[in-house]
């Protein structure tokens, strides 16, 4: 009765309570049984939003939300938490099934997703050598190494390279947390994908990014 009642005062403009991350997951099942769309959208907004703020590297988190999503027609949020989900190891992906039974369509999207990413990771190896070069040497020779050369001013100079250079580039650099003195050529790679990753050619690479970055891009284009 009281969580019922606290569903109302959601509900009513002249009792607007609000919606929170303590009382979201009670709040969600009355919204989807009694089909207030209202409601619905709201908590999937703020569910969204704890995902990405609270959950985004524990897993068992991730696998309990594409639960919630599959049960509750949050579509939104299952796609963030499978390509979250997806960055783990299929070693803790297979762990977290086990704590969460969430459909077979989704789990194996996950391993996917996941085998996907360490096919381009074995191809940037094999180009660049990777697997016989020092971690620190690749950090310190960013620029040369990796064929992305920064000009005065900081801006970027990409004359000869490709779109999937770019793609490359933002990826090794998260892989290999490549930050102190590259800001300004991370933030300036993201802002040039932006006018171009939703045109289709290079759609994977863009999905396959990682979630930070791709979220990086998607909002500098709002």
């Amino acid at each position: 009765m009281k969580i019922f009642f606290e569903f109302l005062r959601c509900i009513y403009p002249d009792k607007m309570k609000m919606i929170t991350d303590r009382n979201v997951y009670t709040l969600l099942p009355l919204a989807h049984e009694y089909n207030v769309e209202e409601m619905i959208k709201r908590c999937r907004q703020l569910i969204m939003q704890i995902v990405k703020n609270k959950h985004t590297g524990n897993i068992r988190e991730l696998y309990r939300h594409i639960h919630l999503s599959e049960l509750y027609n949050l579509e939104e949020v299952k796609e963030k938490c499978i390509y979250l989900a997806s960055e783990n190891t299929l070693h803790r992906i297979k762990a977290a099934r086990t704590a969460y039974q969430i459909s077979d369509a989704s789990h194996y999207k996950i391993i996917e997703i996941a085998l996907r990413r360490r096919e381009l990771d074995k191809f940037d190896d094999e180009i660049f050598n990777v697997c016989n070069t020092k971690e620190e040497t690749i950090k310190k020779n960013f620029d040369k190494f990796f064929g992305i050369t920064c000009e005065l001013k900081g801006h970027i100079s990409t004359e000869g390279y490709s779109e999937r250079d770019i793609y490359r580039a933002l990826r090794l650099m998260e892989r290999f947390k490549i930050t102190e003195n590259h800001k300004s050529i991370k933030s300036e790679l993201i802002q040039r994908l932006q006018y171009v990753y939703d045109n289709g050619k290079y759609i994977e690479e863009f999905h396959l990014l990682p979630e930070n970055i791709k979220e990086s891009v998607q909002n500098k284009k709002k």
